[in-house]
């Protein structure tokens, strides 16, 4: 049990200057009937690429009375308005636009009131409609160790997948068909995007999606297998280092012990239906449309938001040139 809580104790505890974790004086029960939204960010922190930008974020409730975790996946493209600020952005840049904000106060000796994490937070809050909770933040080190710890996920490669950049380490050279994916094959194929051989061969934010839900099923499908709660701590152990979240330590044990009535089919995935239009990924209006009330009926909140579909920056009524591809 020691372990255990050295270990929930590091990915609970406030980030430097963090202004969205939990205190050590605040408890936040876990409720059996109560639906817990949460938003998982991957992010590059390699120190090489010199970017706060989040590569990966994917929102997530978590239902204890269906039994279902519903999840969308956000393209790092898409058009979004920030709290805050003018004019259009790409979600992807909202985290770092946050942190920008944390450590200019800190740089002034004052308390921040922006993080990344409460900003991406109040600018999903706009396009879902759904009040995001809390945050779970992961590294690519991190990405990779946990699926090596459960000994590589099972995935149907679609086609060749082949890039190579020595200026960051990247080297991505996967082949078509099912096959068991260890922690960095897993990683390249979810973060592909540009490939060596040309345009036409590059994956699109819709690609990447569909990529990185594919593989949250897998981790689900083995998560849900494990036959005994030390083991998934042990995961969560073994991804410390690179983790962090401001769910409570009672949250997350609630959440584990929950998984364990969860099989892989009450893992949902919802599709966004975008599509790439002039630098931005869009939202087709009517997969945005079901996101948002499929997601309010997982939260148990009402669904007012729908007359706003009409004015969304991430929804565009003339598709005009569309295009999957970036």
């Amino acid at each position: 049990m020691w372990n255990v809580n050295h270990t929930l104790n590091k990915i609970t505890e406030p980030t430097p200057g963090g202004i969205d974790t939990p205190k050590s004086d605040v408890y936040t029960a876990f409720q059996n009937d109560k639906p817990i939204s949460f938003v998982i960010l991957g992010r590059d922190t390699r120190p090489e690429t010199g970017t706060m930008n989040t590569d990966a974020m994917i929102v997530a409730v978590a239902n204890p009375t269906t039994k279902k975790v519903t999840m969308v996946s956000i393209p790092r493209d898409t058009r979004v308005e920030i709290p805050g600020y003018s004019g259009y952005h790409k979600i992807n840049a909202v985290y770092a636009k946050g942190e920008v904000n944390r450590r200019k106060a800190e740089r002034n000796g004052e308390v921040p009131t922006e993080t990344g994490e409460t900003l991406v937070k109040k600018t999903l809050r706009g396009v879902l409609g759904v009040p995001i909770e809390h945050y779970i933040s992961i590294d690519f080190e991190g990405f990779r160790s946990v699926i090596d710890k459960l000994g590589g996920v099972e995935v149907d490669v679609d086609r060749k997948l082949y890039y190579n950049d020595p200026t960051d380490g990247t080297y991505i050279d996967l082949n078509p068909g099912l096959q068991v994916l260890n922690g960095d094959q897993a990683l390249d194929y979810v973060r592909h995007r540009e490939d060596s051989r040309g345009v036409k061969y590059y994956s699109s934010d819709y690609d990447r999606n569909r990529r990185q839900q594919e593989v949250i099923k897998a981790i689900a499908d083995k998560l849900t297998s494990l036959d005994e709660l030390p083991k998934l701590f042990k995961l969560l152990e073994v991804a410390s280092e690179h983790l962090q979240t401001d769910l409570s330590k009672d949250q997350i044990m609630g959440l584990a012990m929950d998984l364990k009535a969860h099989t892989p089919s009450s893992f949902i995935v919802l599709d966004n239906g975008g599509y790439w239009r002039d630098r931005y990924t869009y939202w087709d209006r009517e997969k945005l449309l079901t996101v948002r009330t499929t997601l309010q009926r997982e939260m148990n909140v009402r669904s007012d938001h729908a007359l706003e579909l009409n004015n969304s920056p991430i929804h565009a009524s003339d598709k005009g040139t569309a295009s999957t591809n970036q």
